[in-house]
């Protein structure tokens, strides 16, 4: 079934999606098997927002009932490493019929890399992130032969976006954020670090993040698991890995502008204030899974998706206290490896996605 289109977000344009042709380069960045990657299909829609005099603009997809003044809850999703908006945008917009809900709008946002815009032939207006940059909030790249005039945070790109749609939204009360392996690792990162949700909630909006069986998990200490059986945490006593702590990992080396301009000092308390749910798929227990980051900073933190995402919830209480758990919440999913579509379709997802704001 076709959405009636209504302006949701200011500047939109919608566009055709040309077909991608596969083009491979060699994937890096703490991964120790080999992988390619591959220019996307672009979403059909464009948010447009001004910088410096420059427009930068993002390719997204939404759904959402005609009248905007029916909306109260609106479902970001973000995708996974492969940038393929179309494949989770399809199967949310099948939930979202199913569940029949007339007050929930979805926006799935696309954060393309230097492989769309020259597939695409992307002009200066279209940022694009590196294929592990935009995951943890990186600026987006300028680099030759495809210049820009200005660069921009993949999270503060979301942030312009939220304050949009909201602004068109007159009655939403509720956002939540949600995100699958890639696309869970920017959330988890995103929650800890983003500066809309402070003026969200002065408009009486709250917000909430689904953290879906993401690679690595972003720590705020030197404290790692030092015995599976007990889930007892300390500084790791032969630890020999220079990235342990260095940021997507922890908040050490190489924490980017836009968390340090959010505050280092400040993320901890942030993160552990905000309502965030872990949703991990049982069978997304391969040690050598596909595109599974294998760097010591990962393998510190467990030995497989599954494993990782038990752990770190288990470190949140460790590191805040037993109290963030009323927050901080944990869902498995039987059955269910690393699939976006399984994890959200399942009876946790549908209720993590729509279950109520009162």
């Amino acid at each position: 079934m076709q959405i009636p289109h209504s302006a949701v977000l200011p500047r939109l344009h919608r566009l055709n999606a040309a077909c991608a042709a596969a083009i491979a380069i060699v994937m890096a960045l703490h991964l120790c098997s080999a992988a390619f990657a591959q220019a996307a299909d672009l979403a059909s829609e464009r948010f447009t927002i001004t910088r410096d005099g420059h427009e930068l603009t993002l390719p997204y997809e939404s759904s959402y009932p005609p009248a905007r003044s029916e909306i109260r809850h609106l479902v970001v999703l973000v995708h996974g490493l492969h940038r393929d908006v179309d494949r989770y945008h399809r199967f949310m917009q099948q939930l979202w019929e199913r569940q029949n809900e007339r007050t929930l709008a979805i926006i799935t946002p696309q954060f393309i890399t230097q492989e769309e815009v020259k597939q695409h032939n992307l002009d200066e207006r279209f940022p694009y992130w590196t294929r592990h940059g935009w995951p943890i909030g990186h600026r987006s790249r300028s680099d030759d032969p495809h210049p820009r005039p200005v660069r921009i945070s993949s999270f503060e790109m979301l942030d312009e976006m939220l304050l949009a749609a909201t602004s068109a939204l007159p009655n939403l009360q509720g956002i939540t954020i949600a995100g699958h392996s890639a696309g869970g690792q920017f959330v988890n990162r995103y929650a800890a670090s983003n500066r809309a949700e402070p003026q969200l909630s002065q408009r009486n909006i709250a917000m909430r993040y689904i953290v879906s069986n993401p690679s690595s998990y972003l720590y705020f200490c030197d404290h790692r698991i030092t015995c599976r059986q007990t889930m007892s945490f300390g500084v790791l006593d032969d630890d020999d890995c220079a990235m342990l702590n260095t940021y997507r990992y922890g908040l050490g080396e190489n924490a980017n502008a836009y968390l340090r301009a959010t505050g280092l000092e400040r993320i901890p308390k942030l993160y552990a204030s905000r309502r965030v749910l872990y949703l991990l798929g049982e069978q997304d227990n391969d040690p050598d899974g596909r595109d599974l980051d294998s760097g010591c900073g990962a393998m510190a933190q467990g030995s497989h998706r599954f494993e990782r995402g038990l752990i770190y919830h288990q470190y949140l209480a460790h590191r805040f206290g037993e109290e963030v758990h009323t927050r901080h919440r944990i869902a498995t999913v039987p059955g269910v490896g690393h699939s976006a579509a399984r994890m959200f379709r399942s009876s946790q997802g549908r209720a993590a996605l729509f279950e109520s704001w009162n």
